[in-house]
């Protein structure tokens, strides 16, 4: 995983998508298969997966021959195609009434197998983003749209996800991700060193000091 877009990938995104690679890993019948990645802009998921078939949906142009611009909530493909959907914070930008329609299309273009990564609607998650908010907004008198967003539509209940699945009989399990006592504190980290000069070159030794753990 050599690639210069995942080396450059923000530390929780990298992560997220390392998790959502074992998981396929293991849940894999043939050496390659046929993933989609709803919302997956900037297309990481092809070097991730570079032995199996990818495709790229989002409304954000991606400069990838597999790329298809389209809405989530309407997926231009046909039943059942693809071996398995993943969809990796997204849900939490969008309304909560658009959630389940999502879900539902990701649903009927999988012919196995979906993965979704989200952030959850429990207390101390939504304390640790407001507390990141708070810091960006108040400190460093900036805005952040992601998590505004996070603050305007609320972020994706479990239990209404889990209602939705047990009523069409669907089997589903749940992965916990990610420690909030090291998020936090490197969120504000990032966002601080993002507010003064030559902050790339910054971010990418604090980003690989990150992932050396993970590869």
């Amino acid at each position: 995983m050599k690639s210069s877009l995942i080396q450059k990938l923000p530390f929780d995104m990298f992560q997220r998508y390392m998790l959502v690679k074992e998981i396929i890993n293991c849940v894999r019948t043939r050496r390659s298969i046929h993933i989609l990645d709803v919302g997956g802009h900037p297309g990481v998921i092809s070097d991730f997966f570079p032995a199996d078939k990818t495709h790229v949906i989002d409304l954000k142009v991606c400069k990838r021959e597999n790329f298809v611009r389209a809405d989530c909530q309407s997926l231009p493909f046909r039943s059942g195609i693809f071996d398995l959907v993943t969809n990796i914070d997204v849900l939490e930008h969008l309304p909560k009434g658009k959630r389940l329609q999502v879900l539902e299309e990701l649903l009927r273009v999988s012919r196995r197998f979906v993965v979704v990564a989200a952030p959850s609607d429990l207390e101390e998650v939504r304390r640790a983003d407001r507390a990141l908010y708070d810091y960006i907004v108040n400190v460093l008198k900036r805005e952040d749209e992601n998590l505004k967003e996070h603050m305007a539509y609320g972020l994706p209940n479990l239990g209404e996800f889990r209602d939705f699945l047990d009523s069409r009989d669907l089997v589903h399990i749940e992965f916990s991700n990610g420690y909030l006592g090291n998020w936090l504190p490197m969120q504000m980290l990032i966002f601080h060193i993002s507010s003064g000069e030559a902050h790339t070159s910054s971010h990418q030794r604090i980003f690989a000091l990150f992932k050396r753990r993970y590869q």
